[in-house]
């Protein structure tokens, strides 16, 4: 039944693209989802620590540990837990969509089939990152106090998971150099990155910079990411450069139908329609460039993934702003428009089906689905 009721909420919220009624729909059943689902081998670790914290406490980032520990001592339980979690995540991420576009039932009904699948599971990692996207807008926006709002916003992400310290080689957008010039930053500083990595130098550091989250800065060992290298490892490495690939792709159709079609509007029609100025467009791109300095992380382990799946929300925003243009202009925008939804939604749909497999818990997660009566 959840997921015929998800599959309709999405659906809804996809076909009326700015419908509030469906947003809110589609945004509380989320919640409920989130609260409600109690098997995956994350939550059931989560929920060790929840209600038996002297057994199971566990240090991590210093403002998790503090939203944690007060969690338990208000005495709630741990559904109400994952629903304020959850509550936290998407009103972030609501933020972010409605700064950002006007279809914001469309951004979210694709939100809710890709990542928010992700929340359910790894609620941590999915409350710091969107945390991290909402200060990364601020980033592209381009105004002035924009780098502040987007520091402050990064202490609370990297308070929340430490892996969100990897969201601030964002602040590489910000310098005023030519395409090129960035590209050639880029391409050397991945380089030096690499080697950096293959010395072990990074490992090295990381344990010195965070002694206390050893299960992340373990994955920089590259003695032992290269022993634990098998066949099945590099299947699921090429599977997941695929997926990184295919949102590239999907991201650079629609900035090319945005970048071409962008001129018809005024600067007030822009703000008016909630689209993506030049500017802002470019800053995009400059971020998905950024991305592909993940791809080699991916041979570390498939985890560094979930840092590039949450910037998918802003391939998400570029999609709705081609629905939007679409519905002022017809003819090539009509046609961009149809193909910019399907391949979103196919990709969103796509990429949940792999990495719920991948995972090796499959459905189990939706499955043990309660409805909040046992």
């Amino acid at each position: 039944m959840q997921y015929a009721i998800l599959g309709v909420l999405v659906l809804i919220s996809f076909v009326t693209r700015k419908s509030k009624a469906a947003y809110a729909m589609l945004f509380c059943f989320c919640i409920y989802l989130c609260a409600f689902c109690t098997k995956s081998y994350d939550l059931i670790n989560l929920q060790n620590m929840f209600e038996e914290p002297n057994v199971y406490h566990e240090n991590v980032a210093f403002g998790w540990d503090l939203f944690f520990n007060l969690c338990i001592k208000s005495g709630m339980s741990f559904a109400l837990f994952k629903a304020i979690c959850a509550a936290i995540t998407l009103t972030a991420i609501t933020l972010l969509i409605r700064r950002s576009t006007k279809n914001t039932s469309f951004v979210l009904s694709i939100f809710a089939v890709c990542l928010f699948m992700v929340q359910i599971t790894q609620i941590r990692n999915s409350m710091a990152a969107a945390i991290a996207m909402l200060a990364s807008s601020f980033l592209i926006e381009n105004k002035r106090g924009s780098v502040v709002k987007y520091l402050i916003g990064m202490f609370f992400a990297i308070s929340i998971h430490y892996s969100s310290v990897f969201y601030l080689a964002f602040l590489f957008i910000k310098f005023k150099i030519s395409d090129r010039q960035f590209l050639i930053v880029l391409v050397t500083a991945f380089i030096a990155i690499c080697a950096l990595a293959f010395s072990n130098v990074l490992y090295v550091a990381a344990s010195a910079l965070f002694p206390n989250a050893s299960r992340i800065t373990s994955y920089l060992d590259m003695s032992e990411v290269i022993a634990s290298i098998d066949s099945h490892s590099i299947k699921s490495i090429l599977i997941l450069m695929a997926e990184h690939i295919v949102c590239y792709c999907i991201f650079r159709y629609a900035y090319r139908g945005v970048s071409r079609d962008i001129g018809k509007f005024s600067r007030k029609a822009i703000r008016a329609n909630k689209i993506y100025g030049v500017k802002q467009q470019h800053a995009l791109l400059k971020m998905q460039y950024i991305m592909f300095f993940l791809l080699p992380f991916y041979l570390v382990s498939p985890t560094f993934f979930r840092i590039f799946k949450y910037t998918m929300i802003f391939i998400y925003l570029i999609a709705a702003n081609v629905v939007t243009i679409s519905n002022v202009y017809k003819g090539e925008c009509r046609r961009r428009k149809r193909v910019v939804m399907l391949l979103t939604l196919l990709s969103a749909l796509g990429i949940w089906l792999l990495d719920a497999f991948m995972q090796g818990e499959g459905f189990m997660t939706l499955d043990s689905f309660t409805w909040g009566f046992n």
